[in-house]
């Protein structure tokens, strides 16, 4: 009896793992679009030929420094390109998760993107407050948001796991570094290379001629 039992439990077992074996095998790569997304910030014609997914942080130097490159992008390109913006707030930063969650919740009443522009534009000032909060607060304010409701979302802790989805789905990706660039699935890291590669990369997607050399930039930033 007991014989049986366990040649029952093995065969249960091989079961098991042939079952798993096999949706692994099915699986496919992980890649960009794959990842979990919460509230998709996107910038341009969401049907654009050329997809951009930056993985960036507020508080980060050279993602600031991307965003002029970002700009040229939009601008030579128009809407044959569109860009998506996930977070991924480095743990050495002391307000990127902070900042992250204000732009969340501007991203909750349709205005992630001037909030975006706002904290990039001020990374000098707000880092360096003892708090920052009356500073986001003020942030939303300008942009005319419900500042109970964008209060509340401030100190919402879902608001705070739907970000950390964002950038567990980065490091499925094996970012290491911010800004960390998608560009139709190829991957660039840091302003250097968005600068150096990008239009070349999405001339390339356009079928269009090779781009001009562009300068150099500051190196990403780690972890």
């Amino acid at each position: 009896m007991n014989a049986k039992k366990i040649i029952t439990g093995v065969l249960i077992v091989t079961a098991l793992a042939a079952g798993i074996w096999v949706i692994r095998k099915n699986q496919r790569p992980v890649t960009a679009d794959a990842q979990v997304r919460v509230e998709e910030k996107i910038k341009g014609p969401a049907k654009a030929a050329v997809k951009i997914v930056e993985y960036s942080d507020f508080e980060c130097p050279a993602c600031q420094k991307a965003q002029v490159e970002i700009k040229r992008i939009f601008e030579a390109f128009g809407p044959q390109v569109n860009l998506v913006f996930r977070h991924f707030p480095l743990e050495s930063h002391r307000w990127s998760g902070l900042a992250h969650q204000a732009a969340e919740c501007a991203s909750r009443q349709g205005h992630f993107w001037e909030y975006h522009d706002r904290l990039f534009n001020d990374q000098l000032i707000w880092p360096k407050a003892v708090n920052p909060y009356e500073d986001f607060m003020r942030y939303a304010g300008e942009l005319n948001l419900d500042l109970q409701a964008f209060g509340a979302c401030l100190a919402d802790s879902r608001i705070r796991e739907d970000i950390l989805k964002e950038k567990t789905g980065g490091k499925e990706l094996m970012i290491t570094a911010t800004p960390t660039f998608f560009i139709n699935g190829e991957r660039l890291v840091g302003p250097m290379e968005l600068q150096t590669r990008a239009s070349e990369i999405i001339r390339r997607e356009l079928g269009l001629t090779p781009p001009e050399a562009s300068p150099a930039a500051p190196s990403p930033e780690k972890p």
